[in-house]
């Protein structure tokens, strides 16, 4: 997007403690914030409900949804005066029961819930708001797979067998795009959308 739209970019930390002051930071860097991209996550080791420990459950949700509620809350008022692109990161797993990722779903439904709630309350400022739900192998997904037993059927790991394209979406060339065009003045129309970039995964039962 920096490169396709000549944006400038800061980044920040994902624990939503460590936030305060940082979105003022930013617009003072960089004279305004028109695109807000909320792509923070964490993702615990998997374990069934009944085991699932209150502080990977806490984790989970300190650095999704609320680390998203409160970037967003806080661009607000740059955005308010001239309007902007809010995006955010969902997932899959938001929308479908995850075997063993009790805090990741969690998080990530409520995020598609707090960007539809954003697009609604924010569309009189011009600020849209939409969710993707990409699905693809990353740096984090790797080492998560790569430090599970083996023969651990992850959601993952059964996506990569059975995506309708037949290969693990690229973050650059296959989710990037996307965010892009949401961040774009060619999605003025587009808010409150949920968009799957799976590769046909949403559609396979």
């Amino acid at each position: 997007m920096r490169q396709r739209h000549g944006c400038r970019r800061r980044s920040r930390p994902p624990s939503y403690t460590t936030l305060w002051g940082t979105t003022r930071k930013a617009a003072e860097a960089t004279g305004n914030i028109d695109i807000l991209v909320c792509n923070a996550a964490a993702i615990p080791w998997p374990k069934p409900l009944h085991e699932y420990p209150e502080t990977d459950w806490q984790t989970a949700l300190d650095a999704g949804v609320s680390a998203t509620f409160h970037t967003m809350r806080e661009a607000f008022p740059y955005m308010s005066e001239r309007g902007g692109r809010i995006i955010t990161m969902g997932s899959i797993g938001g929308v479908r029961g995850v075997k063993g990722a009790g805090g990741y779903a969690a998080t990530k439904a409520a995020i598609i819930g707090l960007t539809r709630v954003a697009a609604n309350d924010w569309a009189q400022y011009g600020i849209t708001a939409n969710c993707v739900l990409p699905m693809g192998m990353s740096k984090a997904w790797e080492d998560l797979l790569a430090s599970l037993p083996e023969g651990t059927d992850t959601f993952a790991a059964v996506h990569m067998r059975h995506n309708a394209v037949g290969y693990p979406g690229d973050a650059e060339k296959d989710i990037g795009p996307v965010v892009s065009f949401l961040g774009s003045d060619d999605s003025r129309y587009v808010t409150g959308a949920v968009i799957p970039v799976d590769g046909g995964l949403n559609d396979l039962e």
